[in-house]
């Protein structure tokens, strides 16, 4: 059984993952698109199911116009008082009674289908103490639901999710905030828990995700595991490659992936955007917009003498099969992806951070020794080796 957790929000992802990703230990389901996505799937495959909550951020924004419905908001509007939970006001001085209602409305219907696991109701955080008394009549609501459920039939586990919006939330100064999700993961009685940062791109290559968030996001994972009980399930994620190191570290259990696409967590409930075609460049460890551009560059990368490229082989393979990923890109993603972590399971865990430090190492020099920026799609990190340097230096 392999280490990751796919995040799988389409019947793609889900064909591509019974396919690809069998062996994963659960699979992240939304509870709105259940229905639709877990015929997808085998009947052995134990499921994480999610309420998505968390769309709850901003209740507004998901609400589309001329009275239409999303499935996210048809989902939401089936639980009793969704209104006073995404209140501000109702927020400040939650009514614990109308807090259980919700609470017990959305765990059954999550119960009923019988999931693995089960992700707690929580809002995201926010960057003072705003939402701390919901969150904490949340987790609470959730303790008493599982004392009256668990010894009838619900026999999973119970996951809290830690979403964080914003750069400062894991900045200096998350001492509270980390001393909060302590307190709700005691309050409602959890058996794991489960971080991401929705404002954080490892992908992006920016300036600040280089000389501080990666580095942030690092000592988060570090003080989490310090303070979290150590028989906790831990999950991290989704991310392109911060969840494989906080993983090879041992910082986290699992990696939460994408599935040829996903690679970055969007809160619930907003309509996505179509995923721009993206191939993955094996020798790079990283991924790049689908163009003729690419193309063009791979052309130009394989005339150079091959001691410039040493695994070049994959490279070449991408511009023999281009016209054919226009549309198997996520597979070819999805498939090296798999590669990727397996290459890092054969490797024993006290050696793995080391390993991965060379792994990375290795996809770094391949990029420098490429000397041939890709297309302008990239924006700021044309540079080949611009996605692994950041990464490779916080493997350690």
């Amino acid at each position: 059984m392999s280490c990751y957790i796919p995040f799988l929000m389409s019947a793609n992802a889900c064909t591509l993952a019974s396919r690809l990703y069998h062996d994963a230990k659960v699979v992240r389901l939304p509870l709105d698109g259940y229905d639709k996505l877990r015929p997808c799937l085998s009947a052995q495959q134990q499921i994480w199911v999610d309420p998505c909550i968390d769309g709850l951020d901003d209740l507004n924004s998901r609400i589309p116009g001329f009275s239409r419905s999303t499935p996210w908001l048809d989902s939401i509007r089936s639980f009793p008082e969704y209104k006073s939970i995404a209140n501000p006001d109702f927020q400040a001085k939650p009514d614990q009674s109308r807090v259980d209602a919700f609470a017990d409305a959305v765990l059954n219907a999550c119960e009923k289908l019988a999931p693995h696991w089960i992700t707690i109701p929580q809002l995201p955080l926010v960057s003072d103490a705003a939402r701390n008394k919901i969150n904490r009549s949340l987790a609470k609501a959730t303790a008493k639901w599982r004392q009256w459920r668990r010894g009838k039939s619900y026999r999973g586990q119970l996951i809290l999710p830690i979403i964080f919006t914003k750069s400062e939330q894991t900045a200096k100064g998350r001492t509270p905030r980390l001393k909060n999700a302590v307190e709700r993961y005691a309050d409602a009685q959890a058996d794991g828990f489960w971080v991401v940062d929705t404002s954080l791109n490892d992908e992006e290559g920016s300036v600040s995700l280089r000389n501080r968030r990666l580095s942030a996001a690092l000592e988060l994972h570090e003080e989490l595991a310090q303070v979290m009980p150590s028989q906790a399930i831990s999950i991290a994620g989704p991310y392109w490659a911060l969840n494989i190191v906080l993983w090879a570290r041992g910082l986290v259990q699992f990696p939460a992936i994408g599935v040829g696409t996903g690679y970055h967590y969007h809160l619930s409930g907003m309509r996505p955007d179509k995923p721009s075609a993206r191939v993955a460049l094996p020798p790079l460890r990283r991924r790049a917009v689908l163009s003729p551009q690419l193309n063009e560059w791979l052309g130009n990368v394989l005339a150079k003498p091959s001691d410039a490229h040493p695994q070049e082989a994959s490279l070449k393979k991408i511009r023999d099969n281009f016209n054919n990923l226009q549309l198997q890109w996520r597979e070819q993603v999805a498939g090296f992806y798999k590669e990727w972590v397996h290459s890092l399971l054969a490797i024993p865990s006290d050696s793995r951070p080391m390993a991965l430090y060379k792994d990375l190492s290795d996809a770094y020099m391949n990029g420098k020794a490429m000397r041939e920026p890709l297309p302008r799609e990239e924006g700021a990190t044309r540079r080949p080796e611009a996605i692994v340097e950041p990464l490779m230096l916080r493997c350690l």
